[in-house]
């Protein structure tokens, strides 16, 4: 498609960064799952290739069926034998397109679409091909051609159908909502974003305007038939108080093309091309700070995405970690177990080794008594091995334990320490998955924040790359009026310089370079001619009107003040003409030229004809001065005598004075 290819070369004109910037504000995709609506936004569209996008979207995302379809596009393609909708009755299809070009194959079978009554199909454009046919398909009757067509006056049809007929609705431009979506206004008090309905501020017809205004500025010298299409479309589609500044723009740049398509016709801006480089310096400046600034907010941006992705990481991190003190909690639970298992082992075998000392004791003096009384030494020391092991047990007690221990006691305290050595490795582990967990609520949080802040600045950073792109269109377009500037005053069909509506306005300082330089060419070879016209012969230039007369006009009664106005008007057009009693032959040759068009006051005593305010007022502000060869329009304005105050009964004619400048031979 011939639109697809001037996007493309605009795209390659923005930087590397700003490419994906310049291809969401080129295309949109957004599905309202309370109404099962679906929009797209893209330069062009295939209708087919669309319809089974979002299809297999619905699919992917277990959505409910679509109910309703919005597509805004430059240019869409109808295939031949393509079928919308559903067969089954009980679902329905809302079809809406907003196109400023709709092409298919075959208009006499250019769509097909299941109908009923709760469908609906609706194209906002110029006009459809003639012949173009839709066949609307019924579950319970034959399919119904319908030939749709747009008035002249209108932009657009809607198709309803009301169970016996379809009614078919002519719409009015004025009925399309041009309002741009403010969003900076969606940042709440806190610097959070407010959730909004995309189907109350969704704004992707403004912005598909605008895009398309881009495109045109771009091909405007390179492909002026698709620059004047689109500019047409915009100028009227942007004829709405919501739109006003893209609307003037577009006026702007459409007069000027459509001028350069006639033969020897300028349009001629009235502005001071030897000011030009303060002019251009000053506005580039402020504008240059802008982009430094927008350029500064996106490194910014950057910078937190960087931060969100780190705190990612981290948050990564801390669950690895997580996931690793449990493993290690789980084995010192497991290691902890055994030690206490064994500690109560041994501390069980230990207490009672010490229940029998008292016993010991009691059977040890028992035992003395005995052999004192029966006199056995040999019995005693039998006796005496067989509590051996109770005697060291009773002199470690008795010792407070400075005597080195037994086994059971040695097992027991060697239970004791490795206990605690895995208590401790234990309470170390499970602080560590305190803190971890601390962590993560932390990082957690500094992640949403980030997050949050990284919604709001990615919001202003698009906010900020539609003022920048609005800018960038103004530099544009004040290049463009001084080099047709300087085309009338060199008499050059060749612009000075060639530039782009979308690149970085500091790429524009070598233009402003080369513009002066051409600007400084001209201004030397004015001054030589200058020179050589003042040497070589006179001449009388008539440079503006000065005043004008109704002579024999009167007043008709006496009043208090005779003074009359009248506006002096002229469509801005005028003409190069040879004069009479030229000496070519043949038909006349002439320039045409179009400037602002231009309301003269001149004001006078009716009856003394002293002059109160002189046209010459009017025309102090015009650096590019238009020729008085015209046609002017004459009429009395309000302020000073009426012509119910004036007798023409004496009219004699209508008296015009002319500025004239002479240069005198010496």
């Amino acid at each position: 498609m011939e639109f697809q290819l001037a996007a493309e070369l605009m795209h390659n004109s923005f930087t590397l960064n700003e490419k994906e910037l310049a291809k969401s504000y080129s295309e949109s995709f957004y599905h309202d799952e309370p109404s099962q609506t679906v929009y797209v936004r893209r330069a062009c569209f295939q209708l087919q290739n669309v319809i089974e996008e979002v299809q297999e979207y619905m699919k992917v995302n277990n959505h409910h069926y679509l109910c309703r379809l919005v597509l805004y596009c430059d240019t869409i393609d109808l295939p031949e034998e393509l079928v919308v909708g559903y067969e089954d009755p009980a679902k329905h299809l809302e079809l809406r397109v907003f196109a400023r070009k709709v092409q298919c194959q075959n208009p006499s079978n250019a769509l097909r679409m299941h109908f009923s009554i709760d469908c609906q199909l609706a194209i906002y454009t110029y006009a459809l091909q003639e012949g173009f046919t839709v066949r609307f398909l019924f579950p319970d009757r034959e399919p119904q051609p319908v030939k749709l067509s747009i008035d002249e006056d209108k932009w657009g049809i809607e198709v309803n159908w009301t169970e016996i007929d379809f009614y078919i609705e002519q719409q009015d431009s004025r009925s399309l909502d041009m309002t741009t979506a403010d969003y900076l206004s969606r940042i709440k008090s806190d610097g959070t974003l407010e959730k909004r309905s995309f189907v109350r501020y969704n704004d992707n017809l403004p912005r598909l305007v605008a895009y398309q205004f881009l495109v045109a500025a771009t091909v405007i010298r390179t492909k002026p038939q698709l620059a004047l299409g689109i500019l047409n479309w915009v100028c009227n589609l942007s004829a709405s108080e919501n739109s006003v500044a893209l609307n003037i723009q577009a006026c702007c740049l459409r007069n000027s093309l459509v001028l350069s398509q006639e033969r020897k016709v300028f349009s001629v801006p009235s502005v001071n091309i030897y000011a030009s480089k303060q002019v251009l310096e000053s506005r580039l400046a402020a504008r240059m700070a802008f982009e430094q600034a927008f350029q500064n907010f996106v490194a910014q941006e950057r910078a937190s995405a960087a931060m969100l992705g780190q705190t990612m990481n981290l948050i990564a991190k801390s669950e690895d970690a997580m996931s690793e003190y449990a493993f290690l909690e789980e084995v010192s639970q497991k290691a902890y177990r055994p030690a206490q298992s064994a500690r109560e082992s041994a501390f069980q075998r230990y207490n009672n080794n010490t229940d029998l000392i008292p016993l010991q004791n009691a059977f040890s003096k028992g035992l003395d008594d005995w052999v004192r009384k029966e006199n056995i030494e040999a019995a005693k020391s039998v006796f005496s091995a067989c509590i051996g092991t109770i005697g060291a047990i009773a002199a470690t007690v008795a010792s407070g334990g400075l005597a080195a221990p037994m086994v059971p006691a040695a097992t027991y305290l060697q239970t004791q320490e490795n206990l605690c050595q895995r208590g401790n490795e234990l309470a170390l582990v499970l602080l560590k998955v305190k803190l971890q967990h601390k962590d993560q609520k932390r990082l957690a949080l500094s992640a949403t924040a980030t997050e949050q802040q990284g919604a709001v600045l990615d919001l202003l950073k698009r906010a900020m790359f539609d003022r920048l792109l609005t800018i960038r269109s103004l530099v544009f377009l004040d290049f463009q009026i001084y080099s047709e500037a300087y085309m009338f005053h060199a008499l050059t069909d060749r612009p000075p310089v060639h530039i782009s509506p979308v690149k970085p306005v500091p790429d524009y300082l070598e233009d402003a370079a080369k513009f002066q330089s051409n600007i400084a060419t001209f201004g030397s070879r004015v001054m030589l001619t200058l020179r050589l016209c003042k040497v070589s012969f006179s001449e009388v230039m008539l440079s503006m009107l000065h005043r004008c007369y109704l002579e024999g006009a009167t007043a008709a009664s006496s009043v208090e003040k005779n003074d009359l106005r009248l506006l002096l008007r002229t469509s801005g057009r005028f003409y190069d003409i040879n004069l009479p009693g030229s000496k070519k032959d043949g038909p006349v040759e002439y320039n045409a030229y179009v400037g602002d068009a231009r309301t003269l006051m001149f004001e006078y005593n009716i009856d003394d004809g002293s002059i109160t305010c002189d046209a010459e007022y009017g025309q102090r502000l015009d650096y590019t001065q238009h020729s008085p060869l015209t046609e002017w329009a004459i009429s009395i304005a309000p302020g000073g005598l009426q012509a119910k105050d004036l007798d023409m009964s004496g009219i004699t004619g209508l008296r015009m004075e002319l500025w004239c400048d002479f240069t005198l031979r010496l």
